[in-house]
């Protein structure tokens, strides 16, 4: 099976067991806009490489440091 690269929020991204290029459970932090009957909208989502991280095709999980591709220097 081949997998298209991710070229925005999971750029560099992949799951190091089934190599499924996402989606992606992330455990991050965002602002939300909260009343009492729920949450209208949320911004400024943000996780690093220490973050949980778990493949929604196959469940392997970790932080995301493992689900990143090392940058290859010329």
């Amino acid at each position: 099976m081949t997998h298209k690269p991710n070229t925005n929020c999971l750029a560099g991204m992949i799951c190091p067991n089934c190599k499924s290029t996402g989606p992606f459970d992330i455990n991050a932090t965002a602002c939300f806009t909260v009343h009492d009957d729920g949450v209208e909208e949320f911004r400024n989502v943000e996780w690093d490489d220490g973050n949980f991280c778990a493949c929604q095709q196959c469940d392997h999980d970790g932080c995301v440091s493992d689900f990143t591709i090392p940058e290859v220097q010329p």
